[in-house]
């Protein structure tokens, strides 16, 4: 299966070195691809009293440093 998405949640808020309020997430899962079906693979479920059931789908950016990151690739999941 090949990783398409990253599910996440807002999970609070941060301020950046430059003074802006940006929003901090937290990683519950991913949205999988294989044999032209999608497949949502949570890994986490948030309890906080602010979580409103809503999950979020971002695509997925390599890391700064790690080339490897963006293959999309799953470990355990071909």
């Amino acid at each position: 299966m090949k990783r398409i998405k990253r599910v996440v949640v807002p999970n609070g808020e941060y301020t950046d070195k430059n003074g802006n309020t940006k929003t901090s997430w937290l990683d519950c899962g991913s949205v999988l691809e294989s044999d032209g079906k999608m497949k949502i693979k949570l890994d986490a479920i948030p309890t906080s009293k602010d979580f409103d059931g809503w999950f979020q789908c971002f695509d997925i950016e390599p890391r700064q440093g790690q080339s490897n990151r963006g293959s999309g690739k799953m470990e355990g999941w071909d």
